[in-house]
């Protein structure tokens, strides 16, 4: 009869023959394969812009070509989609407007595409402040006379916001 001791020094001996291919099934990383960055959005915008800038950086980093790809469109669904359905290798990331990409799963539309189980996050890079801003001669002049002003003339005041489905237009 064995011991308790050797019992348990077997059953952590086996344990450990079990867990150590666990490290010889990493993929292989391919340095000389570029890494494609889909960018949801249009060439020459904000997220654009600073997507590009980050792509510098992350290449320099891992000393890996970053290939560029926008796929604008659809508040970024169109260029989600392109990385949900891409091969799931790590040489597709996305660099995406974390509102929108929330707001699209919240706002009704059919993705074709799961928002939580389709993508996991890596980093958030930035991060976006928004600001209330009007004509000098608009009459309120902070957010509590808007407010006082919007209750008195319902339907009367407009505002403009970069997107439907953005943050801006969530806020407005």
């Amino acid at each position: 009869m064995f011991s308790r001791f050797y019992r348990v020094r077997y059953l952590l001996t086996i344990l450990s023959f079990l867990i150590l291919p666990i490290g010889y099934s990493q993929p292989v990383i391919d340095p000389n394969r570029p890494i494609k960055m889909v960018i949801p959005w249009p060439p020459g915008g904000g997220n654009d812009s600073l997507g590009r800038g980050f792509a510098v950086l992350l290449a320099e980093k891992l000393g890996q070509k970053i290939v560029i790809e926008n796929k604008g469109g659809a508040n970024g669904i169109i260029g989600a989609e392109t990385v949900a359905r891409s091969a799931p290798d790590g040489y597709t990331i996305m660099f995406h407007s974390m509102t929108s990409h929330a707001t699209n799963a919240v706002m009704g539309i059919k993705l074709p595409y799961d928002t939580i189980k389709d993508f996991a996050p890596i980093s958030q890079v930035a991060s976006l402040d928004l600001i209330l801003v009007a004509h000098p001669s608009f009459p309120a002049k902070n957010v509590q006379e808007l407010i006082a002003l919007a209750k008195t003339k319902p339907g009367s005041i407009s505002y403009a916001s970069f997107g439907n489905g953005s943050m801006a237009h969530i806020a407005g």
